[in-house]
């Protein structure tokens, strides 16, 4: 495995965060900017100096939001992953930057069928309204191209048929959130990629990194406009617990 082998994604409103770190990011592979045609900030990204060196991909945004954003980012990660053609893709938010994916992907070299995903936000069992459901870390993960393709695919079609938001994960809880989509529809991809595996635990699957190993790194969280850097880190209540990187427990029959 190679840069040749390796897109860096980058997805979301255009953010001077990760047009900073874009010197950074053409170390570890291609680079596919996102956005869509109504970004008040394109001229940030067509002025930037290393503009010759990366791909961009504009879009038209021609649907309504729904759950904040999440229809939106579900829209343009599927629309850029039809455009890579590298076999690996590595998915990191506009708003956030690590200047070091290294880490990552030697972690994901170890397995190349697994998805890794960030450790922020990572969340064994995650209880609402009375039911336990997975939720992995979404900020920044690397996967192989078809498989990541496959499963937004398949949340896309959920969400363009208006289905309700608990159909979106197989799993069946009702919130349809970001992490938990991508969690149970990759699950389900895994299995039908890989139908003479059985996978009896997370790990098998899935695989989490350690963000705060990433570099130099700025992490945000939207809601509330927070951000987190090497010099003011995550308050330790927000952090995965790093145990969670030992976790090998039992996946749910309901989930398979």
């Amino acid at each position: 495995m190679n840069t040749n082998d390796i897109t860096v994604l980058i997805q979301g409103p255009i953010n001077k965060n990760s047009l900073d770190n874009i010197e950074n990011y053409i170390n570890f592979g291609r680079v596919l900017v996102k956005y869509w045609d109504d970004d008040d900030n394109e001229s940030d990204l067509l002025k930037h100096p290393l503009i010759s060196k990366i791909s961009i991909q504009k879009e038209q945004r021609n649907i309504e939001p729904f759950m904040g954003t999440f229809r939106w980012q579900v829209d343009g990660i599927y629309f850029a992953l039809k455009e890579i053609k590298t076999k690996y893709t590595i998915r990191t938010r506009s708003d956030e930057s690590f200047s070091d994916l290294s880490p990552l992907i030697n972690k994901f070299k170890k397995n190349p069928k697994r998805l890794v995903c960030g450790s922020v936000f990572w969340r064994n069992c995650t209880q609402h309204m009375n039911q336990k459901h997975r939720h992995v870390g979404d900020h920044i993960f690397m996967g192989e191209t078809k498989t990541l393709k496959k499963t937004y695919q398949l949340i896309k079609e959920m969400q363009d048929n208006n289905e309700a938001p608990r159909t979106w994960c197989p799993g069946g809880h009702r919130t349809g959130n970001p992490e938990s989509s991508l969690y149970y529809n990759y699950l389900k991809v895994f299995k039908d990629e890989n139908p003479d595996q059985t996978p009896t635990k997370t790990l098998e699957v899935f695989d989490i990194i350690n963000m705060e190993k990433l570099g130099e790194y700025k992490i945000c969280r939207a809601q509330t406009k927070d951000l987190w850097t090497n010099q003011n880190p995550m308050p330790d209540d927000l952090k995965t617990s790093l145990s969670l990187l030992e976790e090998t427990h039992q996946l749910e029959g309901k989930e398979i």
